[in-house]
């Protein structure tokens, strides 16, 4: 979306909007425009394009997300009026709610995968759902159950429709709690907002664009995993292992430009947005990377997943499990993600049992700059190996998982 002019204009124009409105009024009018330029969004992904656009499209099937984005908006804010009028407890009401959203998230994300996948066809569930539906489902559940539990003050429909549509982080995040933005969404300094939001934006696009486009990629050297693959009995161990650990900073760098600048973009519009990465580069063990890589995710998988599992089953080795697995799918319905997700479970669970073992025997390990750095090294390792599982990802079968593992087996010598 960053790439495409319209969104910036589109700022501008809301920007230059909101600095004119009352602040109490600042909210429902970036509700509207957000909501407005999901059409936009919703036909440059379908090829509506402008010349093409008129009245009688905004009833295409292409829009059909947004009308239910919309339906489901509605019953959600009104759930404890609907359980008081059909005098059913406000448990049931949600369970209703939640079970269709995730029914519709699985029928448009994974259904059309799966069934093209059988039929012979890869199907890209970005073309059937785009801007992230996953993005919109973990949002409409997270209010639910934590409006359930009075987490939320009182509040008005603008503010919950606004903090659903708002339309700089409804593709790519970060997956903001509402509760966050109720405290933070009336900011009073408009000049703070322009310099702290445009500061980020930059450094969103000095990622993207210098970091990622003009440093990283070129050190693949035209190399992509299907080539890889084909040559994987003659290429050097050491090329496979570079070539993996580009392809994880330029993911990285990638995914944290993108936040960077729904981060920089939404404060722009006086709305300040949680924190999605906090350089997990720099972590010395899996767990701590995890609390820093996208981390309105593994936080809304750690409060939504991992704590029933635990409370439920008082297993922690199958509530990770169950955590990593949601994480994966939730990026998509392929093997190659759901491997990804077992994968990164595997890691954790390995530094769990580790941590456990050296309590229980009393070892102290010094902690000094050396042993860090070396620290620091296995980590960023073992969360490279994991992209194998998605750079190889093709037609969304098996093979890309054999693929992958194929990838893997040779970083260390088979």
């Amino acid at each position: 979306m960053i790439s495409d002019p319209v969104y910036w204009l589109a700022l501008l124009a809301l920007f230059l909007v909101t600095l004119a409105t009352p602040l109490r009024l600042r909210i429902q009018v970036a509700g509207i425009a957000s909501f407005i330029f999901l059409f936009y969004l919703i036909g440059s992904v379908n090829n509506t394009g402008a010349d093409e656009f008129n009245f009688s499209t905004l009833f295409n099937e292409n829009y059909r997300v947004i009308y239910y984005l919309l339906l489901w908006t509605l019953l959600y804010y009104f759930a404890p009026k609907i359980s008081d009028a059909l005098n059913v407890t406000f448990f049931s009401v949600q369970i209703v709610l939640n079970s269709s959203v995730l029914l519709f998230l699985a029928y448009n994300k994974y259904v059309p995968v799966l069934v093209g996948y059988f039929a012979g066809q890869f199907v890209s569930s970005d073309l059937i759902v785009p801007l992230g539906i996953s993005y919109f489902s973990f949002k409409l559940i997270h209010y639910s159950i934590e409006s359930g539990r009075g987490k939320f003050k009182p509040h008005t429909f603008s503010q919950f429709f606004t903090y659903i549509f708002l339309f700089p982080i409804y593709t790519a995040g970060p997956i903001e709690r509402f509760d966050h933005f109720q405290n933070h969404w009336d900011s009073p300094s408009r000049s703070d907002d322009l310099i702290e939001g445009g500061t980020r934006i930059v450094y969103g696009l000095i990622k993207k664009f210098f970091i990622s486009a003009y440093l990283l990629i070129p050190l693949l050297a035209g190399n992509t995993a299907e080539s890889m693959i084909i040559r994987i009995d003659d290429i050097e161990i050491y090329k496979v292992w570079g070539f993996l650990l580009v392809s994880y900073l330029i993911i990285y760098m990638d995914f944290s430009a993108y936040s960077d600048i729904a981060i920089g973009s939404s404060r722009i519009l006086g709305f300040r947005i949680m924190e999605n990465f906090n350089w997990p580069i720099f972590s010395t063990n899996i767990s701590m990377l995890w609390k820093r890589w996208h981390m309105t995710l593994s936080g809304w998988c750690q409060a939504y997943v991992y704590m029933p599992t635990i409370g439920l089953t008082r297993n922690p080795y199958l509530a990770i499990v169950s955590t990593f697995l949601a994480v994966g799918l939730w990026h998509g319905g392929a093997y190659s993600w759901i491997a990804w997700g077992l994968y990164q479970g595997l890691g954790v669970l390995i530094y769990v049992k580790w941590s456990q073992t050296k309590l229980k025997r009393k070892w102290k390990i010094p902690k000094n700059l050396p042993l860090t750095v070396i620290a620091c090294l296995i980590t960023n390792i073992w969360m490279a190996g994991s992209f194998a599982f998605t750079v190889t990802i093709t037609d969304g079968s098996i093979s890309d998982v054999f693929n992958a593992v194929r990838l893997l087996a040779r970083c260390v010598g088979l």
